[in-house]
């Protein structure tokens, strides 16, 4: 994909600056005389700052907003390229970009998908599936209003994985960072006063004596190595898959986050079925596109055999069933889905459950984490009791 910065020539005999994002194999020339721009100038932006100060860019929520907006107006018959009109004096700046291209791709004769498909790297490939089935079925407006659903309820997922992450990581900088300051800024400051008294110290005291600023930095250091290398390695190792689906393995076998990556999937699986169901995609092309959504190799691995299964025949229950996917409860509401002939309800039943228990297990982190905090705090404080109050009282008993 290549961006370009135009400087065009309007009927009033004005001239504007646009910006043209164009994939990489297309003539950027033949590509303006295909949409009838006259242009004075053509410059390609090929640094990141000069892209980042366009601040041409599909975000989640201009990309949300755009899709209701444009759900509305179809449902109330107005017609494409006239709703595009619309929606393109109302959006901002940075993201008339989108609109100007779905136009000329329109004009040109190209469907929406095949347009946004584009900006696959920008955009959730399943709201790309969703908009294309909308389109094939004739059912545009109304899967364009379930792709901003989907949006909406992945930056909602967003939002609860990181107040999980985030909050242990607060806390654990917190304590490090007290733990530096009284290491670094008070000990210095009490011991040379202790040792001129000839008290004897105790072995916690010479411990903290002997973790001086550049040993704690150099294990601060080593720690952070070590992330970098396991980083480097899933990214660029020959056995990076390998290393990955190991430590996949590991996850799940670990408390609470087990349970937490349990319900991340259960809910994103049944919310991504149910959704597809109601579009009218077939079992076999919604378990596809939760396929997309799953970076848990051991999940994943697990997830292509229940299709492959369905593929050959076997029945969505009996397929989860066998691979140990998910709870009996879930198992036994898409059971009745399926042999009731309403899956598209008991599907959005589970999955409004599992987001609950999704809720309920982020809600729980504080509860979980304030005593290992505590614990830690504890033994840190006891720590500098036996080494500086214990020194101290014999320094004070010595004097008087």
């Amino acid at each position: 994909m290549k961006i370009y910065k135009v400087k065009e020539l309007k009927n009033n005999g004005k001239t504007v600056n646009n910006i043209h994002k164009i994939p990489s194999n297309v003539n950027i020339y033949e590509y303006l005389n295909n949409i009838d721009v006259v242009y004075k100038e053509v410059e390609e932006i090929k640094n990141k700052t000069s892209l980042f100060s366009h601040k041409n860019k599909i975000t989640e929520e201009n990309l949300k907003e755009f899709l209701l907006n444009l759900s509305l107006l179809l449902e109330s018959g107005v017609a494409l390229l006239d709703s595009l009109d619309d929606i393109e004096e109302e959006v901002k700046p940075e993201f008339k970009f989108f609109i100007k291209d779905l136009k000329n791709g329109l004009k040109n004769g190209e469907s929406i998908t095949s347009i946004m498909k584009k900006y696959k790297g920008e955009i959730n490939p399943n709201v790309l599936s969703l908009i294309q089935i909308g389109e094939e079925t004739g059912n545009l407006n109304n899967n364009l209003k379930k792709a901003a659903i989907l949006i909406e309820k992945n930056q909602e997922l967003k939002k609860k994985i990181k107040k999980v992450m985030y909050y242990p990581i607060f806390q654990i900088i917190l304590i490090i960072g007290v733990m530096i300051f009284w290491i670094v800024g008070v000990l210095p400051e009490m011991l040379p006063m202790i040792v001129s008294e000839g008290v004897e110290l105790p072995a916690t005291t010479k411990f903290l004596i002997a973790l001086t600023p550049t040993k704690i930095f150099t294990f601060l250091g080593f720690i952070i190595s070590v992330v970098i290398i396991v980083k480097l390695l899933l990214k660029f190792s020959p056995n990076k898959k390998h290393i990955k689906y190991k430590l996949d393995k590991l996850s799940l076998k670990t408390p609470f986050i087990k349970d937490f990556i349990n319900s991340y999937y259960e809910y994103i699986t049944t919310d991504m079925l149910a959704l597809s169901v109601s579009s009218g995609i077939s079992i076999v092309s919604s378990i596809e596109m939760v396929l997309k959504d799953i970076n848990n190799l051991v999940y994943k691995e697990k997830m292509k055999k229940v299709l492959t299964k369905i593929k050959e025949g076997e029945t969505l229950t009996n397929s989860f069933k066998s691979e140990k996917l998910f709870s009996p409860f879930i198992i036994r509401m898409i059971k009745v889905g399926e042999e009731s002939g309403r899956l598209e309800n008991q599907l959005e039943f589970v999955s409004k459950k599992s987001q609950e228990k999704l809720d309920e297990l982020s809600a729980r982190l504080p509860k979980i984490i304030e005593p290992i905090i505590m614990f830690v705090v504890a033994g840190f404080l006891i720590l500098m009791v036996t080494a500086l109050m214990g020194p101290m009282y014999d320094m004070i008993s010595k004097l008087n």
